[in-house]
């Protein structure tokens, strides 16, 4: 019989084969090969709708999946072996010369290296990442051996880290761990989005140069763009941004736009109670410019409107939350929106209480239909059977009288009124 003519276009991309038909396979869920890449499924998050009533807590969302962040430190691995895959300019070349091959060349490829010395810099401006660096060391004790994996901890303001091994334990030993093929990766900023009268970034210079002096060629996953790097740094350092699933690949901010992007956040959450880093993130990645750079996070954090920051969450400053409020409702309602059911899927799963008096504040974007005015009501009434039934309890009282005082003053005139 006749073939039918397929245009060569459709054809599979097979070397050395004449296919006269292509037909696309594929195969049932359960019968298909596990990839390497998947080492570190377990560590995948799904989102979840975020608006349930459940009170369960929102997923964390890290600035890397698990799969992403053992690609990226494993493309900037110094370490090469030889894969499977034949090395063919080198094949061409030998026999072009006529040299007969005793063994087929292969391909380098990178590799992880036997050792890896983890290095997590824990400086308070990096809160809003800690996070990340314990996710991520968790993915990397799936792929190195036990004896394999050091963790080092710089808390800030020292200049030599404390050394566990892979179960937490004090290994009592100094930094560097000097072995065959070791690999030193950090897990911090280098010092970049520390105000540049601090000199951070100098610390980092010299311990790059110290590493490189060892043969070491050291690694950094950076919680920003790469452009915040000086010269000096990217050349000591092999640089690489933590976040780049999002829109990273773009011009880098501008000065302006980096301060409009950290204002947008902090206004959109100026009712907020609690800002925990999860919640900053998720805003910031509601922004176009947000998307830009995660570096983003740490100026909030950093921001002088906040106070109490512990690392779980801060605060804003009362009086700097009224003058950041007073912009909100010039912002996109849809944005809004969003930022209200995340604000509410957040504090409704730590404690119910901190979303019923933000909400308190809210009673004309109820109006506006941007909340459920059930919700409102349902505030109320927390506040009143609350005081009613614990009303004895002197911690109760004052936590009540804390955050009463912290609340808008368009609370006042609404439904916290009398209260």
């Amino acid at each position: 019989d006749a073939v039918a003519f397929i245009p060569p276009s459709r054809y599979a991309g097979v070397p050395f084969w004449q296919p006269i038909r292509y037909e696309s396979l594929t195969l049932p869920e359960d019968d298909k090969p596990v990839s390497s890449t998947r080492v570190a499924a377990e560590f995948e998050n799904e989102v979840v709708d975020s608006s349930s009533e459940s009170g369960e807590p929102s997923p964390f969302q890290p600035l890397a999946s698990a799969a992403a962040l053992l690609t990226r430190v494993r493309k900037e691995s110094p370490n090469r072996i030889e894969g499977r895959e034949p090395d063919i300019p080198r094949v061409v070349e030998s026999w072009s010369r006529g040299r007969f091959l005793e063994r087929m060349p292969r391909r380098l490829r990178k590799t992880w290296g036997r050792t890896l010395q983890v290095l997590i810099d824990r400086a308070s401006r990096l809160a809003p990442y800690w996070d990340d660096q314990g996710h991520a060391v968790e993915v990397l004790r799936r792929v190195y051996p036990h004896n394999g994996l050091t963790i080092g901890v710089l808390p800030e303001g020292d200049r030599e880290p404390l050394m566990f091994d892979a179960d937490g334990r004090d290994t009592r030993e100094s930094f560097p761990r000097l072995d065959a093929n070791a690999a030193v990766l950090v897990l911090g900023d280098l010092g970049c989005l520390a105000p540049r009268e601090q000199g951070a970034t100098s610390f980092w210079c010299e311990m790059g140069r110290r590493l490189r002096e060892q043969s070491i060629t050291p690694m950094a996953l950076l919680p920003c763009r790469v452009e915040h790097c000086p010269a000096e740094l990217k050349r000591l350092w092999k640089v690489t941004p933590w976040e780049s699933d999002w829109n990273t690949s773009g011009d880098p901010l501008s000065e302006a736009d980096t301060n409009n992007a950290v204002q947008t956040v902090l206004t959109l959450l100026s009712f907020a109670l609690r800002l925990e880093p999860q919640l900053i993130r998720c805003v910031r990645r509601m922004l176009e410019l947000g998307r830009r750079d995660a570096g983003i996070e740490a100026r909030v954090w950093m921001h002088p409107a906040l106070m109490s920051r512990h690392h779980e969450a801060a605060a804003l400053k009362p009086d700097q939350a009224r003058v950041l409020d007073a912009g909100r409702s010039q912002l996109a309602r849809d944005l809004r929106e969003s930022v209200y059911e995340q604000v509410q899927a957040h504090h409704r799963a730590n404690y119910d209480g901190v979303w019923r008096a933000e909400v308190l504040g809210l009673e004309s974007e109820s109006k506006a239909g941007l909340i459920d005015p059930r919700e409102l009501r349902r505030s109320v009434e927390w506040f009143q059977q609350s005081l009613r039934e614990l009303g004895q309890d002197r911690d109760v009282l004052n936590w009540h009288g804390r955050v009463l005082e912290r609340l808008l003053p368009s609370a006042w005139h609404g439904p916290a009124r009398g209260m």
